[in-house]
């Protein structure tokens, strides 16, 4: 990699190459590469990239996953060789439902759909009446 003899451009040192600051960064714990990228101030895909090419050379380890509300499950590194984590199942559809039913936005809308049901209900018990009043011939005719 590149020396770019001490520059820094924004809040991005580009004195030493992406491998060794991560290697300063992360120490003895465990980090994901989001934030291992922000704390040195690199591009979040590059640092990424690096990471999955270290786990595979065994210089790291997943000690963890990370499950968020949304997005994808992330892995958390941590230095040396060990047992990675295993990894969890992503939520299915029902947990998501679930999780989202018991937030305030989540019982609106449910507040919402369970207003338009009833609404659609009175329109056809309407329609149901206004059929039953109608000439015979007529309703043949207009359905």
């Amino acid at each position: 990699m590149k020396s770019y003899n001490g520059k820094k451009v924004g809040n991005r040192d580009y004195s030493k190459p992406m491998k060794e600051l991560v290697l300063e960064v992360m120490g003895d714990r465990g980090m994901m590469s989001s934030t291992i990228a922000r704390k040195i101030g690199r591009d979040p895909s590059r640092v990424s990239c690096l990471m999955y090419k270290m786990h595979q050379k065994g210089l790291v380890h997943i000690s963890r996953w990370n499950k968020r509300k949304c997005g994808p499950i992330t892995a958390c590194y941590k230095l040396g060789a060990g047992v990675d984590a295993e990894k969890p199942a992503p939520f299915t559809n029902a947990e998501k439902s679930a999780r989202y039913r018991a937030t305030e936005k989540g019982k609106i809308a449910k507040q919402r759909g369970n207003r338009v049901k009833k609404i659609n209900r009175d329109r056809v018990v309407i329609a149901k009446k206004v059929l039953a009043s109608i000439d015979p011939l007529m309703a043949a005719i207009y359905g």
